[in-house]
């Protein structure tokens, strides 16, 4: 049995998580149906189940690993597909962008802080988002770096030793928000 704080601190972050895609889903699917808030309660109705049989996802075994993998694995998968099929200059989200013209003004010598994304912005001053972005800069796709937040989050819930049923089902919840989807196809390279 969890001590009243670790419950309560797990039901704030569920609530939470639950309000940020609610609203994200109303703030965005609005402009495409008229059927949002439905959707939009459906939704948060699927993650709230999803969230209660989370001790279902520990019956799972020794399958429990394996099927962490196939997540992670279907992600990478479905991602390539997304950027295959949705062009960066697209989007009206410059993340990638200031990125890509921060290493293009590196490597042609220029001062990179003065470097402009497509959507005129200038890059903000942390070198070290940058730095850990320069390996998806160097393969041409700056959107798998946002694949790296789901790793290291599960990662971070395999070093607190927490139940197997909750890794998965967390993991689950985030590859299904709303709010990460629109971060991998914006290639916001934000978790």
């Amino acid at each position: 049995m969890q001590p009243v704080n670790a419950k309560l601190q797990r039901n704030i972050s569920f609530g939470l998580f639950l309000a940020i895609n609610f609203l994200f889903f109303i703030k965005y699917f609005g402009r495409y149906t008229a059927y949002y808030f439905p959707l939009a309660m459906g939704l948060t109705a699927v993650y709230t189940a999803i969230w209660h049989f989370s001790p279902v996802f520990s019956k799972l075994g020794i399958f429990s690993r394996y099927f962490q993998l196939f997540a992670i694995g279907g992600l990478i998968i479905a991602s390539y597909f997304v950027f295959q099929r949705l062009p960066q200059d697209s989007i009206n989200v410059d993340r990638w962008s200031v990125i890509v013209s921060f290493w293009d003004s590196f490597f042609r010598g220029e001062y990179v802080y003065f470097a402009k994304s497509h959507l005129g912005n200038l890059p903000g001053p942390m070198p070290v988002y940058f730095i850990i972005a320069l390996p998806f800069y160097l393969i041409g796709e700056i959107g798998y770096l946002t694949l790296l937040g789901p790793v290291a989050f599960l990662a971070g819930l395999r070093y607190e030793k927490w139940d197997v049923g909750v890794q998965n089902a967390s993991l689950v919840l985030i590859l299904c928000s709303t709010f990460f989807a629109w971060e991998v196809a914006a290639r916001s390279a934000l978790f």
